[in-house]
C-alpha cells in the first residue's frame, strides 16, 4: 500500500510541477497547441480581437477599422508556429508582423517588430493600424490571463493597465 501511495503522491507532483494553470483558465502544457492550433510545421491560428481594455475601461470602439487613425484594421492577429524555436512565435496583423518571445511556461510574450514589418507603408501609403501589441510604442512583457482553445487574453501594466480579449476565428 505504502509504494503505491509514494508513487501516486510523485506523479501529483510531477504533474503540478510541470503543468501551470493561468490565472483565468487554461493550463500551460496546452498553451502552444492552443496558441497554434496544433504542433507540425506550418501551423497557425487567427485569433479576433473582442476587447481592448484601457485602465479598465472598454476601447475597442476607438480602434474598430473605420477609425482612420487609431484603427485595428480587420482585428486578426495570426500566430505562427516556429517549429525552429519552440520559445518564439511569429504574430500577422494585416501591417505588422512580431516576433513573440515567450516566458517560462508561456506565461509571458514580449511582442517585438519584425525587420521586414510592414510599418513603413504607414506613412509611404497611408495604410495604418493601431499597434494593440505595443501600446506605447514598446516591445514589453504582456502577462497570459488566459489561454483556452477558444480564448486568450493577455494584460500589461506600465503607465496604463491594458488588456486585450482575443478569440478563435
Amino acid at each position: 500500500m505504502k509504494p503505491v501511495l509514494i508513487t501516486a503522491l510523485f506523479f501529483l507532483l510531477l504533474v503540478n510541477l510541470s503543468c501551470k494553470k493561468y490565472p483565468e483558465g487554461g493550463w500551460s502544457n496546452n498553451a502552444k497547441k492552443h496558441l497554434y492550433g496544433n504542433l507540425f510545421q506550418g501551423y497557425a491560428k487567427t485569433w479576433s480581437l473582442v476587447a481592448f481594455e484601457v485602465n479598465g475601461t472598454d476601447s475597442t470602439a476607438y480602434i474598430r477599422a473605420g477609425n482612420p487613425y487609431t484603427s485595428f484594421a480587420n482585428k486578426n492577429a495570426v500566430f505562427d508556429y516556429d517549429y525552429a524555436n519552440n520559445d518564439q512565435a511569429k504574430v500577422t496583423t494585416s501591417i505588422y508582423k512580431y516576433q513573440v518571445t515567450f516566458g517560462k511556461y508561456t506565461s509571458t510574450m514580449t511582442f517585438t517588430p519584425d525587420r521586414n514589418s510592414s510599418a513603413e507603408q504607414c506613412s509611404s501609403i497611408n495604410k495604418c493600424e493601431r499597434e494593440i501589441f505595443r501600446p506605447n510604442g514598446k516591445s514589453q512583457e504582456w502577462t497570459v490571463r488566459k489561454l483556452t482553445e477558444d480564448e486568450l487574453i493577455l494584460t500589461m501594466s506600465k503607465e496604463k493597465l491594458y488588456k486585450i480579449v482575443l478569440s478563435k476565428i
